[in-house]
């Protein structure tokens, strides 16, 4: 049964008076409307509610602003085996749930002030399922933890400095260990910098458990202090032995503080069925030695690794035997990989790749073990001459991936991915993203994008001067273009006229950029135009009138802009229209009138701006119209009483208005009008009484304005006024203007 209420109450045994024998019911969800009630609910549950449901076996309580979990729960629903108190603002739970000794599930996600658990937890003995999503308060997990010997979902755990652990009856970090084979789902670790023995890590034996699908290793709000190397050592120990089960699918590892990482965390052969790995914010970290080809790696995240250097992919090739055997079969590198993001890495400069040839000896264990010993010092003397060799051995490289991003890694300049003909070779790519790295983007623009790419970004690039048309001539199937923070790019290629699925064209911080191409025109697919900040833009191409499919166009900080092309009228299916900050421009072209599609108008801080044009109210679609900062604007035109869609009207700090036209009045759909810092502005036309679909009246800032039209009495729709400063308006004058049913 679902139980809706829609105000603050408190439950008791009357409100299930309309409800047919309470005690046979086995689910309750009590729900409120409003999703926000969890900021200001005051839900109160009386024991004479809870005492007839003692029957219930399900019960939801999610979001209903509960800042106390009553006590009654725990003691009278002792067969309850779910129960949902999740996104409530509560700190505690009471110690009369640990009664509910049939308790299977316990959901507590977004519960972001929970700190306090009960005493007797442990007592759950059958609890399977303990959801703690985003509970970021909880500062310590309870002792004894490892008697739930049932919980298969845990998804967090946070650890105890070993001298806190009494005063808190926090949980070690061993706790873990008496929850092997039926843990599983998602496990968050953090404040792992918190254990200082390395045995403590071990006796968690997360290696044991085998049904454990994603990790997240958690060093957060640990300083790092402590630099000697015995200090060093003891760090590596701690993450070696928090190795996982090479069942594990995603492994995040954040703020770890080490130098090095232990082999486990990079090599394929010991996670073979990684799908995921992200390194996040390990500042001290220095090399990423890589091992092997990571066969179902889908997505690799390395991000604000600041201090890494360097990347080396070893790979090994078996060649076959000495008994004639034949090759062994293709080499593929990352051959599931879909997305690869490097992202802040400021240091580092190189990813290279060394693939051995090894030979499938048929010698014995122990005759193999002596050859190594003698190879072991010409193999440490060949390794810097074997980065990038014998790449002849590699079938593929990255055949799958389909999205990625070189973000300020400013150094890099070898990357795998590039190959001599650039990226082409990426046949699956859809997604590539450049912010930063000039060195990398040197060695793309000059050769041809995959035909395959879908979205292209490239920002942050201050010394970037141009790409060729060969970079992109080719991407038929490229939707969106985002070029922006390239200060030097003086021309955006012709070649763009061959993007005939461009959906979205955004150009930000482009100041040297004077013109755009001639081709843009063509672009018989493109819905979204946004020119941002290209202070030397002086005109529009007067191809722009040929995008049809043209709904939103915006141009936002442009002073050398001083006109805007007459054709902008035949963009048929234009629908939002923002001029901002264009200080220069002069006016707007008349063609404006037949924008018969248009529903948004925003002309903002464009003081040159003198007139509006008179075909203004032919605008038969537009639903909001904001005129701010045009402080030369002198009137509005007449015909805006045309403008029967218009619902939201905002004039705002247009010092050079003195009146509005009359017609404003005849704007029968007008819901909300603001007019605020419009200085000049002395009175309101008499018509505005006839705007019968107002609901908010907003005039701030007008010191000026002496009088309100009587005709504001006839106003009939229920509204909202609200009027400050305006020091001329009289208190007499405004009570005699009040409508009698504004409030």
């Amino acid at each position: 049964m679902v139980f809706h209420f829609d105000k603050d109450e408190t439950l008791n045994h009357e409100t299930l008076i309309p409800f047919d024998k309470p005690q046979k019911l086995r689910t309750l969800y009590l729900h409120h409307h409003d999703d926000q009630y969890y900021h200001y609910g005051k839900l109160e549950i009386s024991a004479g509610f809870v005492s007839p449901l003692q029957g219930l076996r399900v019960l939801q309580l999610r979001c209903l602003g509960m800042r106390k979990v009553p006590n009654c729960i725990g003691y009278q629903l002792q067969q309850l085996r779910y129960l949902d108190l999740s996104e409530n603002p509560f700190r505690a739970l009471p110690n009369s749930i640990c009664r509910s000794y049939n308790l299977q599930a316990l959901r507590l996600g977004g519960c972001r002030c929970f700190r306090k658990w009960p005493r007797d937890v442990t007592k759950l003995v059958s609890l399977r399922h303990l959801e703690l999503r985003k509970c970021e308060r909880i500062q310590y997990m309870p002792r004894g933890l490892r008697q739930l010997s049932s919980l298969q979902t845990l998804e967090y755990f946070v650890v105890v400095a070993a001298g806190e652990r009494k005063k808190a009856a926090a949980a070690g970090i061993g706790e873990l260990h008496g929850l092997n084979h039926e843990l599983r789902g998602k496990l968050v670790i953090r404040r792992l910098g918190e254990v200082r023995d390395a045995i403590d890590a071990e006796e968690a034996n997360l290696n044991d458990k085998s049904e454990l699908q994603s990790l997240e290793l958690n060093w957060e709000s640990h300083s790092g202090r402590g630099r000697c190397l015995e200090d060093e050592k003891r760090r590596i120990r701690v993450l070696e032995n928090l190795q996982p089960h090479p069942n594990l699918k995603e492994l995040v590892i954040k703020y770890y503080v080490g130098i090095e990482m232990p082999l486990w965390t990079l090599s394929s052969s010991l996670l073979p069925h990684l799908t995921e790995l992200k390194l996040w914010r390990c500042y001290n970290l220095k090399c990423l030695p890589l091992i092997g080809e990571f066969p179902c790696l889908k997505n690799l995240q390395l991000d604000s690794l600041k201090s890494v250097e360097s990347i080396c992919n070893k790979v090994v090739e078996m060649m076959g035997n000495n008994n004639g055997g034949g090759e062994g079969k293709p080499l593929v590198l990352f051959p599931s990989l879909e997305k690869l993001d490097l992202i802040n890495m400021p240091n580092l400069e190189r990813w290279t790749i060394s693939v051995e040839a090894a030979t499938m000896t048929g010698l014995t264990e122990e005759e193999e073990k002596h050859e190594g010993e003698e190879e072991s010092v010409a193999a440490a003397a060949e390794e810097e001459e074997a980065q990038n060799n014998n790449l002849h051995l590699l079938s593929s490289s990255f055949p799958r991936l389909t999205h990625l991003t070189f973000s300020f890694c400013n150094k890099l300049t070898t990357v795998p991915i590039l190959s001599v003909g650039g990226i082409n070779h990426l046949t699956s790519l859809q997604t590539l993203r450049i912010d930063g790295p000039e060195n990398i983007l040197a060695s793309l623009l000059d050769c041809p994008a995959p035909a395959t790419l879908e979205r292209l970004n490239i920002s942050d690039c201050p010394n970037l001067v141009r790409f060729s048309d060969c970079f992109i001539e080719h991407l038929k199937s490229l939707s969106e273009l985002r070029v922006s923070g390239c200060e030097k790019l003086t021309s955006l290629p012709e070649g763009i006229r061959h993007l005939i699925k461009l959906k979205l064209l955004r150009i930000i911080d482009c100041s040297a950029l004077t013109t755009l191409p001639v081709g843009l025109g063509i672009l018989s697919s493109l819905e979204k135009l946004e020119i941002w900040g290209c202070s030397n833009l002086s005109s529009l191409p007067e191809g722009i009138q040929h995008l049809t499919a043209l709904k939103k166009l915006e141009i936002q900080t442009c002073p050398g802009l001083k006109t805007l092309p007459e054709g902008l009228g035949s963009l048929s299916s234009l629908e939002e229209l923002g001029i901002q900050d264009c200080s220069n421009l002069s006016s707007l072209p008349e063609g404006i009138q037949h924008l018969t599609a248009l529903k948004k108008l925003e002309i903002e801080i464009c003081p040159g701006l003198k007139t509006l044009p008179e075909g203004l109210g032919s605008l038969s679609s537009l639903e909001k119209l904001t005129i701010w900062g045009c402080s030369n604007l002198s009137s509005l035109r007449e015909g805006i009483q045309h403008l029967t869609a218009l619902n939201t009207l905002k004039i705002i700090s247009c010092p050079g208005l003195k009146t509005l036209p009359e017609g404003l009045g005849s704007l029968s759909s007008l819901e909300e009008l603001w007019i605020d810092d419009c200085s000049n502005l002395s009175s309101l036309p008499e018509g505005i009484q006839h705007l019968t679909a107002l609901k908010m009246l907003l005039i701030e800032d007008c010191s000026n304005l002496s009088s309100l039209p009587i005709g504001i009495q006839q106003l009939e729709s229920r509204g909202v006024l609200g009027i400050s400063n305006c020091p001329k308006l009289s208190w007499r004058h405004f009570l005699r203007s009040l409508p009698k049913r504004l409030s």
